[in-house]
């Protein structure tokens, strides 16, 4: 079924709001950023000088050339090694920043908007997936236009962490989902089951590397029929 708009309840605005109230501003971002950068660089930084002592004391005693702290050399080797360990931590922080998703321009984009989008879906069928980590389990259900949609059961992971039993969750797809979120930024606000649940048989491993999972609460491009050669055991 086409996702519907409507206008934001009250609770659904105060909960994006507290959302927005708990993202970083872009100054937060680059606090974050630079501290990771100076971590890096300290770090770094100690690592050569500790390679730099072994180097020039290798150097001393089996080739008699000395480049130690206490050289002449000292100072161009400190500062050359200050350089390289500061572009390094430079460079390593700013594709850690571009992994992160900036969700804050998205909900106030939301909430000028003012509209959320609900989407009631009917499913055919489930399958699950057991990651072999901590046994967390992963749903994907076939849609009556045969798509495939997915969903984390995150108690599962959970309780998997805990060293508990992941199939203690009380996570129970059934055939009817209704799905409530924020159109620019995704962000779901309420989703439920109901009608009858599914009969669901042991789960199959799942093999495919983290990167390769898809993303929860949302259609993947895998067909239904391929799911076990793309995701499981030799996926």
């Amino acid at each position: 079924m086409t996702p519907i708009e409507r206008a934001l309840t009250a609770a659904e605005r105060a909960e994006l709001q507290k959302v927005l109230t708990g993202l970083p501003t872009a100054v937060e971002r680059i606090k974050r950023g630079l501290g990771n950068a100076l971590l890096i660089w300290a770090v770094t930084l100690g690592i050569f000088a500790v390679v730099w002592r072994i180097v020039a004391w290798l150097a001393t005693r089996f080739a008699h050339v000395g480049f130690g702290w206490n050289s002449s050399s000292a100072l161009p080797i400190l500062a050359t090694g200050t350089v390289i360990c500061g572009i390094y931590a430079a460079v390593s922080t700013l594709r850690w920043m571009r992994g992160w998703r900036n969700l804050r321009p998205l909900i106030l984009q939301d909430l000028a908007r003012g509209l959320v989008t609900e989407e009631n879906l009917e499913f055919t069928a489930a399958k699950r997936f057991q990651e072999p980590e901590h046994g967390g389990l992963i749903y994907f259900l076939r849609t009556r236009d045969d798509r495939v949609f997915v969903l984390f059961d995150h108690l599962s992971q959970d309780l998997g962490v805990q060293g508990k039993n992941p199939f203690s969750s009380r996570f129970e797809p059934k055939a009817h989902f209704c799905l409530i979120r924020a159109p620019a930024s995704r962000y779901v606000l309420s989703s439920s089951f109901s009608g009858p649940p599914f009969q669901l048989v042991e789960p199959l491993y799942l093999g495919a590397p983290p990167k390769r999972w898809p993303e929860s609460e949302e259609f993947c491009d895998i067909r239904w029929d391929d799911l076990e050669s793309q995701l499981g055991a030799n996926g």
